[in-house]
């Protein structure tokens, strides 16, 4: 019955369209191809994935609202500070974030650019 919906759906959308159901189906293929294939779908897919953990999601809107260092945040969290490292450096390595050394420790800051493209 499922595959018998998604074939009925498919063929009222191509009617829709004026389409035969290869056609729509091709078409609509072209468009997820190039999609996939942005350089821009690539970096904001890992953006995604890096914000698709609970605690480097909410680390991420922290920082939108003020730089922090990883003390604090394992503070804030009640976790150790290699954790919060560990999530940082995924941050990091995502360009989401970036450090800027304040006398002994590095307070972590959004990349306002990145939020922008998130939005």
């Amino acid at each position: 019955p499922l595959r018998r919906q998604r074939q009925m759906c498919i063929r009222d959308r191509a009617r829709g369209e004026e389409k035969t159901k290869q056609e729509f189906l091709k078409e609509l293929s072209k468009k997820v191809e190039a999609i996939q294939t942005q350089e821009e779908f690539k970096e904001q897919l890992n953006y995604y994935t890096a914000l698709g953990n609970e605690l480097r999601y909410t680390i991420f809107k922290l920082l939108e609202q003020k730089p922090l260092c990883t003390c604090a945040l394992a503070a804030c969290f009640n976790l150790k500070e290699s954790t919060i490292s560990y999530h940082l450096k995924i941050l990091e390595e995502t360009k989401l974030i970036y450090g800027l050394k304040k006398g002994s420790f590095i307070d972590y800051h959004t990349k306002k650019s990145i939020i922008e493209q998130l939005k």
